[in-house]
Parts: C-alpha cells; sequence; structure tokens
C-alpha cells in the first residue's frame, strides 16, 4: 500500500515541479531498491535512473518551468529578508 502511494506523490511532484528534488530523490531510491530486488539493469529502470541523475545535477533550469519557482522564492522572501537599519547620526534621520 505505501509503494502505491510513494509512486503516486512521486509523479505529482515531478509533473508539478512542487518540490522537485525530494521527488527526484525519493524516485531515484524507490528505482534503486526496484533494481537491487531482482529487475536487473538490462530493464529500463537504467535509463530511469541516469534520467533522475541527470535532472538531480542540472542546477536552476530545474526550478523555471515548475511552482518551485513560486514557492521557493515565497520562502525565501518571508523567511530570510534582511531588515535595513540605518544609524542615527547626532539625531538625524533620513
Amino acid at each position: 500500500m505505501l509503494i502505491p502511494w510513494g509512486e503516486f506523490f512521486v509523479g505529482l511532484g515531478l509533473i508539478l515541479g512542487l518540490a522537485t528534488i525530494p521527488a527526484l530523490i525519493a524516485g531515484a531510491f524507490m528505482n534503486i531498491n526496484f533494481m537491487m530486488a531482482g529487475v536487473g539493469l538490462s530493464s529500463p529502470d537504467l535509463e530511469f535512473l541516469a534520467i533522475a541523475i541527470i535532472l538531480l545535477v542540472i542546477g536552476k533550469g530545474r526550478y523555471y518551468y515548475g511552482f518551485d519557482r513560486f514557492v521557493i522564492s515565497y520562502i525565501k522572501q518571508r523567511n530570510f529578508h534582511k531588515q535595513k537599519y540605518v544609524a542615527d547620526i547626532e539625531g538625524q534621520t533620513p
């Protein structure tokens, strides 16, 4: 019962582009486990694993076409904003 839900959420994350990195890591982990379970290296699973590894190392391009672009910028803006403090020099404020 857990494998179909995992596959569903990995697929949903990759299709929507939301939480792409965790979805790629979870998908690659499941793929490696299926390969070690006896499917073998001659199946298309090896190609899917290679695609997942390539997508992991692509860089910023993976955030351009999905919801990650909006979610990550919102999180950065909300949590990591920097307040600008202006020094008060002899009672004068700009």
